[in-house]
């Protein structure tokens, strides 16, 4: 076997085709070696493109509930929006970061959300915020 020298061999040396992908040491290319219009979609992109979106905002708003959480309790608050309004997302604050513990924030329904809190220690108040939104109209799959 004859050797080849450094830099003997390039890339317009190299036939097309001729170096597959078991040629090639694993971490040794980077994103700049990689065409990317190459690789297909990935399987769970293809079901966010068909998911229920909203088409458009036409209003929008937000209301906060605020809650004691004794010590040593597990409390759960819940905020809801106005009428004709729905639930987009949703906030917790808590007023002692030490012994107060977020546990969960979740949708109860369209427009009302609900999170529960733990205080291992002192008394402190728990502070809801919900983001409510009218949708002109929803597009399914």
């Amino acid at each position: 076997m004859k050797d080849i020298g450094r830099n003997a061999v390039t890339s317009p040396k190299i036939k097309t085709g001729a170096v597959g992908s078991a040629d090639v040491k694993d971490g040794s290319l980077s994103g700049a070696d990689i065409n990317e219009s190459t690789l297909g979609q990935v399987p769970s992109a293809a079901t966010a493109g068909t998911a229920n979106v909203a088409n458009s905002l036409a209003t929008g708003d937000f209301n906060a509930v605020t809650v004691p959480n004794p010590a040593s309790t597990l409390t759960t608050v819940e905020a809801s929006c106005d009428s004709g309004l729905k639930g987009i997302s949703a906030g917790v604050q808590v007023q002692n970061p030490t012994d107060q513990f977020l546990i969960d924030v979740y949708p109860v329904d369209l427009d009302t959300w609900a999170a529960r809190v733990d205080n291992g220690g002192i008394g402190g108040n728990v502070t809801m915020v919900i983001i409510c939104g009218a949708v002109n109209n929803v597009t399914g799959p």
